[in-house]
């Protein structure tokens, strides 16, 4: 019986061990959570910045042109010798929003729990429930035995394994 109770109280101990360690451990699935959000930021972020690099790109080639390099000259308020600068609004085209250079979501890396810290806990709840089991097994054994040493015919003693002698025993009824 002592086996048995070690036995229960060693497997509840390994069995909470690696739940633990599953959710919360080193490797485990929180950890696993955290690394594919930050994973997702970054790719976001790498495709914003993508397209910042285009159009940064696309700058570069056209500031090659006049034309161009005198509209931005006009639009910082520069102007020609005997020029009269007018001024038009687009209606068709916005100005290009800023990119945000830190996420908006930022999430905190989750790095897991330590093993030595998941084994304390591990064995604290393999005591709690030894401790159930111990109390169960206490209560279904006291039970059995009032069952079976008050049960009414000899037939059911010997199949039970409780041998009691009783008057009617020996007169041979």
């Amino acid at each position: 019986m002592t086996i048995k109770k070690l036995a229960v109280a060693v497997a509840s101990f390994l069995f909470s061990l690696l739940f633990l360690s599953i959710v919360w451990g080193k490797d485990g699935y929180l950890v696993t959570r955290s690394l594919a959000r930050r994973y997702e930021e970054l790719k976001r972020r790498e495709e914003l910045y993508s397209v910042e690099l285009e159009s940064l790109q696309k700058q570069i080639d056209r500031s090659r042109d006049s034309d161009y390099l005198d509209d931005i000259a006009l639009s910082l308020g520069y102007k020609g010798e005997g020029e009269k600068v007018y001024y038009f609004e687009k209606e068709d085209e916005q100005a290009p929003a800023a990119l945000p250079r830190e996420s908006v979501y930022h999430y905190e890396l989750y790095e897991g729990e330590p093993l030595s810290k998941l084994a304390l806990i591990s064995l604290f709840a393999s005591f709690v429930m030894f401790c159930i089991y111990s109390v169960i097994s206490l209560v279904l054994g006291i039970r059995r035995e009032r069952t079976l040493i008050f049960s009414d015919t000899p037939k059911k003693r010997k199949r039970s394994g409780i041998e009691r002698k009783n008057s009617y025993d020996d007169i041979g009824f």
